[in-house]
């Protein structure tokens, strides 16, 4: 069995109406929220293999935030540009390429896109993933080859407002 974790960046940091989103930070919600979803995730013992970010500023912060918490190697994670502007196409070039010594793969990106990648691995549509918002999907799969749209299942799906009042959808 493979398994992906998308995880969607923490919440953005909008006070710099003219900054270009590519260099949004997080908000001071965002790290609060990817804390508490980091040691969620740490609770599940789901033995993370790789850490691959978008290298937009708030998703590798928010990889960041879970690979200290997960104890994660710093030769475990991986910034890749194409998971800002790729989206379900990069899984579908790039994910079948993954070393079948990978089992977990944490992916953190951003939306429309990971709402649109769990939909089309699952076969049904898929809801809004909130900001910091874990979607766990297992394929029965040997290798990372054999991914593709009809062998994957929902394990999971949590996301900050679960867990707490104050925290909107978003």
């Amino acid at each position: 069995m493979k398994t992906i974790i998308l995880n969607r960046h923490g919440k953005s940091d909008w006070s710099e109406s003219d900054q270009e989103d590519y260099n949004r930070t997080l908000a001071k919600r965002g790290v609060k929220d990817s804390n508490m979803m980091a040691e969620l995730l740490k609770s599940k013992n789901i033995k993370i293999n790789k850490i691959i970010s978008s290298s937009a500023c708030r998703a590798i912060s928010t990889a960041k935030i879970f690979k200290k918490t997960l104890s994660i190697v710093d030769e475990h994670i991986q910034e890749e540009i194409d998971i800002y502007s790729s989206g379900v196409s990069y899984f579908k070039n790039k994910a079948i390429n993954w070393s079948n010594e990978l089992n977990t793969v944490l992916v953190f990106g951003h939306n429309p896109d990971f709402s649109s990648i769990a939909t089309y691995y699952l076969g049904y549509r898929f809801a809004n993933i909130p900001t910091c918002g874990m979607v766990c999907l297992d394929f029965e799969i040997n290798s990372w080859e054999e991914l593709n749209s009809t062998n994957a299942t929902l394990r999971f799906f949590q996301y900050p407002k679960m867990f707490r009042k104050d925290a909107d959808i978003d």
